[in-house]
């Protein structure tokens, strides 16, 4: 079936700093993920896919030139899980993802106390 439109859909939501006036024009920048892809039939022999992008980093940026960066949603532990989703791509490992995490949760959780004692309490 031939493709008629590839359509992103933006989910998710930013907490603002500052307030936003109404009808003034805003560069809006969005660092995130695609997380669903969908596929709808046209009932013309088409189809579009449809890319849901979630946002995790959103810059505005409004018509004087000054920017209104939003406040990161993601919890400390999906920003922790991200860093080290990013540590294992650089990691010279045999391991999957989830092995490299859960291996390394799992030191974590055998030295909590001596990590604890190294970073305060």
């Amino acid at each position: 079936m031939e493709i008629n439109s590839h359509i992103i859909k933006l989910s998710g939501r930013a907490e603002l700093p500052n307030a936003l006036e109404m009808s003034n024009n805003y560069k809006v920048t969005l660092q995130g993920a695609v997380n669903n892809v969908a596929h709808a039939d046209n009932d013309d022999g088409t189809k579009n896919v449809i890319y849901t992008f979630k946002p995790v980093v959103v810059e505005i940026v409004n018509e004087m030139g000054e920017k209104i960066t939003a406040k990161d949603s993601r919890s400390k532990s999906q920003l922790f899980r991200a860093r080290m989703w990013k540590m294992w791509t650089n990691a010279n490992t045999e391991l999957s993802f989830e092995d490299y995490y859960d291996r390394l949760m799992n030191n974590l959780i055998l030295h909590a106390e001596e990590i604890t004692g190294m970073y305060g309490e």
